[in-house]
């Protein structure tokens, strides 16, 4: 009975999976329009980069958040390699934050 009692303050204690409010949804889908704009086109427009980095900054703050099944680690970690034909330095840069930087 302890030992369960303990694993649900820990449970509670962590929060579980972090929910996405709509506009951290919207920073989602913005990012996810950005990279398949990008993979279309073959450069990133202006402004979208910015678009990318809030998608860094929501996985670094909940990098356990999911979007359509997918946590914000494995989103970068999808996205990485389709902007890698766009813009090669981006792609680097996700990858690298995908392993590093959603903690």
């Amino acid at each position: 009975m302890g030992v369960a009692a303990c694993a649900v303050l820990l449970i509670a204690g962590c929060g579980g999976v972090a929910e996405l409010d709509s506009s951290e949804t919207d920073t989602v889908n913005a990012a996810n329009s950005a990279v398949a704009d990008a993979t279309a086109s073959g450069s990133l427009k202006p402004g979208d980069q910015a678009k990318l980095e809030a998608l860094m900054v929501l996985c670094h703050e909940k990098p356990l958040a999911e979007s359509d099944g997918e946590s914000m680690r494995e989103l970068i970690t999808r996205l990485a390699p389709e902007l890698k034909s766009a813009d090669p330095k981006m792609s680097r840069r996700l990858k690298r934050f995908a392993t590093d930087g959603c903690n």
